[in-house]
């Protein structure tokens, strides 16, 4: 009977995002001599990996409730998956099971063999990422200066419908921002760094809720300040979004710091639990030393709770959730289950030694990609506002001058003041827009990084524009007559 399985929804990204994770975990556990038929009923449990998971439970439902052979089930899966790096290896695993391989042997492989080609394949991505930062800047650049020239070119011309034509060309310059942009999401593949779960740390759950006021209060500022003076509604706009952008950013960094404090206390715990101790008495030692960015507390709480005889999973479980980091729920779960499941503590030890510091160093390279894009960025959309700010002047004075001297000059066609000006502040808002996804695309850590982009851009942009509007405009009326 041939076995037909619907084809699976779930993003191949977010599964290649999980397979690091997956396969070091398999490697953790399989230190022991566990069967495949508990790993199999294991893997859907597990949130260090929710889509991999998804699919591991579909084989464990044909396996073990429809009694399909592990390897036929294996098989069928793979051939529907999107994601390559997982359907090869659900090919491999069911070749192995027919063959008769140990689980350990076959997972052992696969894992040297991953860890062998990822420093290769990061290389490369890294590679793509900064030839498409360059290339996002790049067309940036090219696109204001062809706006400018194309503004300035009507000028000399009579062309009625001038501001209407270059709406539509920024718009479109606009979309090819936006799709570069989602090339970079595709080649950088980041991860929200927080925890998902329904129960959240009280300081996230605040800082949410001042990014949810933010955006309104951006939205009615703007509003309200558009309709009395256009001027400086952007700037008012992004002021609100900057702050709680900013807030929110440093719980981000106080998350990092956590997770590379989470690194010390491992190698200092599993070298208590590699000593044949207890896990409550290893934890204690390890508390001897002192941990920052308010770890060390989150830890006393673990602490406590082992001590009070609270179920071990229960209690790691919501010490994840109170530091709320992802990569630190990841690493979590490998340690708990090597703990409890069995395993060899020293080569787990080992394992997630280099686990931690390959993709922290994964990450420290993508950020310097992300520092080097915001280097770019930043000045160059400084300098549109200047350059936007100091064209508006000059067309509101030669226009004035005109008027006072009740002259026409044919060949100049000056567009209408108040449309160059909406057009000047809709072109801000879309690159403001456009690059703050750019950045966020790649950076990836939270949404607390998109609402500072979008506001630092706005506030910037309009800022600029209004202070380059205002000291041309002053420089141009004192020698105009």
């Amino acid at each position: 009977m041939k076995l037909t399985i619907k084809r699976d929804k779930i993003n191949a990204s977010k599964i290649e995002q999980e397979y690091f994770f997956f396969i070091s975990y398999l490697r953790s556990l399989t230190t022991s001599a566990i069967d495949r038929v508990t790993l199999f009923r294991i893997l859907p449990q597990k949130k260090a990996f929710p889509n991999i998971a998804k699919v591991m439970k579909k084989i464990y439902v044909l396996s073990e409730k429809w009694r399909y052979g592990q390897a036929a089930a294996c098989e069928s899966v793979s051939r529907n998956l999107r994601s390559k790096v997982l359907r090869v290896f659900l090919f491999k695993l069911a070749q192995s099971i027919r063959a008769g391989e140990p689980i350990k042997d076959f997972i052992e492989r696969e894992y040297k063999n991953y860890m062998i080609i990822l420093p290769e394949q990061n290389r490369r991505k890294m590679q793509r990422l900064k030839t498409l930062a360059d290339a996002y800047s790049s067309f940036f650049t090219s696109g204001i200066l062809l706006t400018v020239t194309f503004l300035l070119a009507t000028t000399l011309t009579n062309m009625s419908n001038a501001i209407e034509i270059l709406v539509i060309a920024v718009m479109s310059l606009g979309i090819a921002l936006a799709t570069l942009s989602f090339l970079i999401y595709n080649t950088a593949m980041p991860e929200d760094i927080f925890v998902e779960d329904k129960i959240k740390p009280r300081k996230r759950v605040i800082l949410n809720l001042i990014g949810t006021i933010s955006v309104i209060t951006a939205f009615l500022l703007g509003s309200i300040s558009f309709m009395i003076t256009p001027s400086y509604a952007l700037s008012l706009a992004g002021l609100p979004l900057l702050l709680s952008g900013f807030l929110g950013k440093r719980y981000v960094d106080k998350v990092k710091k956590c997770e590379e404090e989470y690194k010390n206390f491992l190698r200092n715990f599993m070298a208590g639990m590699g000593g044949g101790t207890s896990t409550v008495l290893s934890l204690k030692n390890a508390l001897l030393v002192k941990y920052g960015a308010g770890l060390g507390s989150i830890l006393k709480g673990l602490y406590s709770k082992l001590v009070f005889r609270i179920n071990p999973r229960i209690a790691w479980n919501a010490f994840e959730i109170e530091v709320g980091s992802k990569l630190v729920r990841r690493i979590n779960e490998i340690i708990v289950d090597v703990i409890y499941e069995g395993g060899d503590i020293e080569q787990v030890s080992k394992i997630v030694d280099d686990v931690y510091t390959t993709f922290l160093e994964l990450r420290s390279r993508r950020y310097q990609i992300v520092s080097y894009l915001k280097g770019l960025l930043i000045p160059l959309h400084s300098t549109m506002g200047l350059l936007f700010g100091v064209i508006c002047s000059f067309f509101s004075v030669l226009n004035e001058f005109l008027t006072a001297l009740s002259l026409t000059i044919n060949i100049i066609n000056i567009p209408n003041l108040f449309f160059l000006e909406m057009f000047f502040l809709f072109a801000i808002t879309l690159f403001s827009i456009a690059n703050a996804m750019a950045l966020y695309f790649m950076e990836g850590d939270s949404r607390f990084s998109f609402i500072l982009y979008i506001g630092l851009f706005l506030f910037l942009g309009n800022t600029t524009y209004q202070i380059a509007y205002n000291l041309t405009e002053q420089y141009l009326s004192s020698i105009r007559f």
